[in-house]
């Protein structure tokens, strides 16, 4: 009788330190919401604001594959090297009205290069400003 006891008593105060412990969680969540608690949309600036074009292209940018891992408009990607979780981070855009799509990988064509055209400031979900190279594939 005595251990079915301690088991009981230990399974309830699982259960209450368990249900704490998600209280203060949720807590600490909301505390970190940027709406001030809110859930009114709050519109983010168009991507055109944060983009500075060159006028002539620059560098060649020497990657044979990249692989998109956000899609920001119809026509502009986040991209990195393919076998790299942490290289250098670019924005790919295009004048051929491609379409890009998460995880999609693109080859370079022997015929073709990557140049930079410009840069392009951004924020991070953690609200670090990223400055990163915007890029086209175009005719050598």
């Amino acid at each position: 009788m005595k251990k079915w006891l301690i088991f009981l008593g230990g399974t309830v105060t699982g259960i209450v330190l368990t249900i704490l412990f998600a209280v203060v969680v949720n807590s600490l969540r909301e505390g970190k919401d940027n709406n001030g608690g809110t859930s009114e949309l709050v519109e983010k600036p168009s991507l055109k604001d944060d983009i500075k074009l060159f006028d002539e292209p620059g560098d060649i940018i020497k990657e044979n594959s990249l692989k998109v891992f956000q899609v920001l408009t119809d026509h502009t990607a986040l991209v990195r090297n393919i076998n790299s979780y942490v290289g250098t981070v670019y924005l790919i855009t295009n004048k051929d009205n491609e379409y890009y799509y998460d995880n999609q990988e693109i080859d370079i064509p022997k015929n073709k290069e990557i140049r930079q055209i410009g840069i392009y400031r951004y924020p991070t979900q953690n609200d670090v400003i990223k400055t990163v190279p915007i890029i086209m594939i175009m005719d050598k």
